[in-house]
């Protein structure tokens, strides 16, 4: 196999449940499936708090809008901040009482 090769999420479903046998691989398959979702879930979170550290950074005055949130506006980082909250509530804090 070449070091280039990248197995497929299948492949690795199937290599983690077939590791065990009968009733405990169909068990197994469920629990890489919530695995997954939730390591997806991470990723989408983590991007959108890449995106809002990003525009606090970058962006300058103009593009510093307020967006509806319910009955009240923010800042279209802390609506990204937010969304990436609902995606991942569990993620870890670290500076600036941000989340990562």
């Amino acid at each position: 196999m070449s070091d280039t090769y990248t197995p497929t999420t299948e492949e690795v479903r199937d290599a983690y449940a077939n590791f065990f046998e009968g009733h405990r691989a169909i068990s197994r398959r469920r629990a890489f499936k919530r695995w997954l979702a939730a390591h997806d879930a991470q990723v989408r979170a983590e991007t959108l708090r890449e995106a809002a550290r990003w525009y606090w950074n970058n962006a300058d005055e103009t593009m510093r809008q307020t967006i509806p949130q319910g009955n009240n506006y923010v800042s279209v980082p802390q609506w990204l901040m937010d969304k990436a909250e609902e995606i991942d509530p569990a993620s870890p804090v670290h500076d600036e009482g941000e989340k990562r």
